[in-house]
């Protein structure tokens, strides 16, 4: 039994999934709650956003810390 609430665990899957080299696909909440945010990391070079998908590039790879403040 999981013990984080429906909500908690979407945003945890969100976090470690951006952390995985396919991405994630977020859902269109997710999507629309963090819209600044992508659009700058993406702006950025830091964020692919292929529409369906989210996934850091290369350089967001390495500069990871600064794309999750972002999104805090």
């Amino acid at each position: 039994r999981c013990w984080l609430e429906e909500a908690d665990l979407a945003g945890e899957r969100f976090w470690v999934g951006l952390r995985l080299l396919d991405g994630i696909r977020p859902t269109l909440e997710q999507r629309s709650a963090r819209a600044p945010a992508i659009r700058q990391m993406t702006a950025a070079g830091l964020l692919e956003d292929t529409g369906e998908t989210l996934r850091l590039t290369p350089r967001g790879v390495l500069l990871s810390n600064e794309v999750f403040e972002a999104f805090l």
